[in-house]
C-alpha cells in the first residue's frame, strides 16, 4: 500500500504541473484558499459575537432587510455549530481549546431554552429570534430536519467528551438515559415519533416528505442509537434503530434506477407548487451531511452521481455567468425553477453553499477512488472540486466575505450578507479537501 501511495503522488504531481492551469492561477488559489477559510472561521465565531443575541444564538445573517436573515434557525445553527465541532476536533485555528468548547456549551444551552420554549409546531418550529424569544408570525413551518442536524451535531460533540472521559459532563448537558427531555434525547424522541409527518424542506418553500430531511433524521436516529447504546440506555437504542430501519424503507422509494436523478420531495402537501423537475442541490447536501458510516446512499452511489451530472448540466445552461468556457466548475443554484433572488421572487441566482456542496461531493468521491485504488479518477475527481472551490473564488469578495447569492449575470455578491451557512459551506468543503490531499500526497 505505501509504494502505491507514493506512486499517487507522483501520478498526482506530473498531473498539475503538466496542467496549464497548475501555474501563477494554481498559486493564486493555494493562497486565497488560506486566507479564505481564515475569514470562514472568524466569520463563523462572528456569527455567535452580536452584543443584542443571548449567548449560544447562531445569527443566520447580520442582514435585517431586504432579507431579514438575523434569527436563528435550528438547522443553520447545527450545520454551522458541526464546523465549530470540527475545530475542536482538529486542533487548527487560531483559537483555544477553551474557547471553542465555550461557544459550544453557550450553543449547548441556547439550544436547551429552544426547546423549552412554547412555539407553534414543538421542536419542529423552524426559527428563534435572536434572543430566543418564540417567532410566532406565519412562516413555513413544521421543519422536522432541525432537530436530528442539531443532534447529530451534538452526538459528535457527546462522544468527543466521553473520549476524553467527560461522561458525567455529557449526562448532565446533553443526554441523560433518565431524562427524556435531555437535550439529545429530546430531539431523538422527537424525531422518531414524527419521521412519518410532512415537513417543510430546507428552503422552507414546501410541505413534502423530504429526501434531504429523510436522511438526515435516518442518521440521526442511527448514530442516536450508538450513543444510547455507549451510555447504556438500550432500550432507548433500539428503539431508535427500528424506526431508522422504517425510515430506510421509506427512502428505498426515491431510489428509481431508470430516473436521471434523485426526485427531492415526494407527496406534496402544501406551499410552493413550482418545482415540477424535483430535481434539488438539497438531494446532494444530504448525502453530505450524513455520517459516512451511516450513510443510506454514499457520494459514490450512481444515483446520486447521476444527479450530480444532471446538477451542473441544467445549471450550466441556465445561469448566464456559467457560459464563459474559461471561467472554471459551474456556478450551482438550488433548484432550476428558483425565483427567489435573494431578496424577492424574480430571477434567481446561484448560491455559494450549492457551489461549495458540488466542491466538497468531488473531494470526497476523490477519497473513495483513492480507497479504491483508482489513482486517475481521484485525481479526477480533486481536480473537478478545486474548479468548483475556484468558481466561488471568482465571485467572492476582495475581503473575503460571502452572501448567500451569487448574481446570475454579474456574478457579483447578492443577497443577504456574510450568510453564515456560506461560510460553513465552505468550511466543510475545505475539510474534505483536506483529507483526501493528505491520503493522495505523501
Amino acid at each position: 500500500m505505501k509504494s502505491q501511495k507514493y506512486s499517487f503522488s507522483i501520478f498526482l504531481g506530473c498531473f498539475l504541473l503538466s496542467s496549464a492551469s497548475f501555474s501563477k492561477t494554481k498559486i493564486d488559489f493555494e493562497i486565497w484558499r488560506a486566507q479564505q477559510v481564515q475569514a470562514s472561521v472568524d466569520k463563523v465565531f462572528a456569527s455567535m459575537s452580536f452584543t443584542d443575541t443571548a449567548k449560544g444564538a447562531v445569527v443566520a445573517s447580520p442582514s435585517k432587510s431586504y432579507p431579514d436573515y438575523y434569527y436563528h434557525w435550528v438547522r443553520d445553527a447545527a450545520l454551522v455549530m458541526d464546523t465549530v465541532v470540527d475545530f475542536y476536533q482538529q486542533k487548527n485555528t487560531n483559537h483555544s481549546q477553551a474557547f471553542i468548547q465555550n461557544k459550544i456549551n453557550n450553543y449547548i444551552s441556547f439550544s436547551k431554552k429552544n426547546q423549552e420554549t412554547q412555539t407553534l409546531t414543538g421542536l419542529g418550529e423552524p426559527k428563534f429570534y435572536v434572543d430566543g424569544k418564540s417567532f410566532g408570525l406565519s412562516w413555513g413551518r413544521p421543519q422536522t430536519d432541525g432537530p436530528a442536524l442539531r443532534s447529530l451535531t451534538l452526538i459528535r460533540w457527546a462522544h468527543l467528551k466521553l473520549d476524553e472521559g467527560a461522561t458525567a459532563y455529557v449526562k448532565a448537558q446533553m443526554y441523560n438515559p433518565l431524562d427524556f427531555n435531555s437535550l439529545i434525547k429530546a430531539d431523538l424522541e422527537y424525531v422518531s415519533r414524527n419521521w412519518n409527518l410532512s415537513s417543510y424542506d430546507l428552503w422552507e418553500e414546501v410541505r413534502a416528505d423530504h429526501f434531504f430531511t429523510k436522511i438526515v433524521q435516518r442518521a440521526a436516529l442511527l448514530e442516536g442509537a450508538t450513543l444510547a447504546q455507549r451510555l447504556q440506555d438500550y432500550a432507548a437504542s433500539d428503539w431508535y434503530l427500528k424506526q431508522a430501519s422504517a425510515l430506510t424503507t421509506q427512502l428505498n422509494s426515491f431510489m428509481d434506477p431508470g430516473f436521471d436523478y434523485i426526485p427531492v420531495s415526494q407527496h406534496y402537501s402544501e406551499g410552493l407548487k413550482a418545482k415540477q423537475s424535483g430535481l434539488d442541490v438539497a438531494v446532494i447536501l444530504a448525502v453530505l451531511r450524513s455520517p459516512d458510516r451511516n450513510a443510506f446512499v454514499p457520494i459514490e452511489h450512481l444515483q446520486i452521481q447521476k444527479t450530480l451530472n444532471v446538477l451542473i448540466e441544467r445549471f450550466q445552461k441556465l445561469y448566464p455567468i456559467n457560459q464563459d468556457s474559461n471561467r472554471p466548475g459551474t456556478a450551482i443554484g438550488r433548484y432550476p425553477e428558483d425565483v427567489y433572488d435573494g431578496a424577492g421572487s424574480s430571477r434567481a441566482n446561484p448560491w455559494v453553499l450549492g457551489t461549495m456542496a458540488v466542491a466538497e461531493a468531488y473531494y470526497k468521491l476523490a477519497k473513495f477512488h483513492n480507497d479504491q485504488g483508482h489513482m486517475q479518477k481521484a485525481v479526477e475527481a480533486f481536480d473537478k472540486g478545486d474548479q468548483f472551490f475556484r468558481r466561488v473564488q471568482l465571485h467572492a469578495n476582495s475581503d473575503y466575505s460571502l452572501s448567500e447569492q451569487m448574481d446570475r449575470d454579474s456574478g457579483h455578491m447578492v443577497g443577504a450578507r456574510d450568510l453564515t451557512w456560506s461560510y460553513a459551506s465552505v468550511l466543510k468543503a475545505n475539510r474534505a479537501r483536506e483529507i483526501v490531499f493528505k491520503k493522495i500526497v505523501r
